[in-house]
Parts: C-alpha cells; sequence; structure tokens
C-alpha cells in the first residue's frame, strides 16, 4: 500500500490534492498514511479505494497526455 500512496502522491503533486481526491480531511489521510508507514493493515475498504482511485488517476493521466 505503500508504493500505491507514494505513485499517487507523485501523479497529484501534494498530500493535500491526494485527500482530497480520495475524498477524506487532510488529518483522516494524515491518520491513514501514518498506519501505512508503521505497517498496519489497513481496513478493506480504505484499500480499495485508494487503489480504485488510483486507477481513475491513472487513466486520467494517460488520457491527458495522449491529447497533447
Amino acid at each position: 500500500m505503500w508504493e500505491a500512496i507514494n505513485l499517487f502522491f507523485r501523479l497529484l503533486g501534494t498530500h493535500t490534492e491526494l485527500a482530497e481526491k480520495l475524498g477524506y480531511t487532510d488529518r483522516q489521510y494524515r491518520n491513514i498514511r501514518r498506519k501505512v508507514e508503521r505497517g498496519e493493515e489497513l481496513p478493506p475498504r480504505i484499500s480499495r479505494l485508494i487503489s480504485a482511485k488510483l486507477l481513475e488517476a491513472q487513466l486520467e493521466a494517460e488520457a491527458s497526455h495522449a491529447h497533447k
């Protein structure tokens, strides 16, 4: 999950944008990030949300590059 969050961060540029894209407040996102940093398991709902939103962001980035 750490790799997914880092990739997502690189796509969006800021942790604030990442939190917004996931639908969380900065504080909620920080708590999630801390859990991941400590190697704790995230609830499946949150893991699925991060994976789905990451895929969505990757597809959007590919589409914007294809239109240039």
